[in-house]
């Protein structure tokens, strides 16, 4: 989502999810049909920020979507923060 958060927040995300601590979820292989993942994870259950972000903007994005009728009222408070590393190969 384009400019949801402003450099300053992202680097305040990453500072605060480094410093809560990393841990690896790699896989011994994806599963038939499933892509291969391996990755850091950190998870927490906030509700300060789940309200946070879904007030950022989060919110007028799916103003006009309904799924059965209903409409989404907010986020999850488990906030899982990911970490991807990029190996290149030459």
């Amino acid at each position: 989502m384009p400019n949801l958060l402003n450099a300053y927040e992202c680097d305040a995300f990453i500072n605060y999810a480094e410093g809560l601590g990393f841990s690896h979820q790699g896989s011994l292989g994806p599963a038939k049909g499933e892509a291969f993942r391996d990755n850091d994870r950190v998870s927490l259950q906030n509700n300060a920020l789940a309200e946070s972000l879904w007030n950022s903007g989060l919110s007028r994005i799916f103003d006009n979507i309904k799924s059965d009728g209903r409409s989404a009222v907010g986020l999850n408070p488990n906030i899982r923060f990911y970490r991807y590393v990029c190996e290149h190969q030459i």
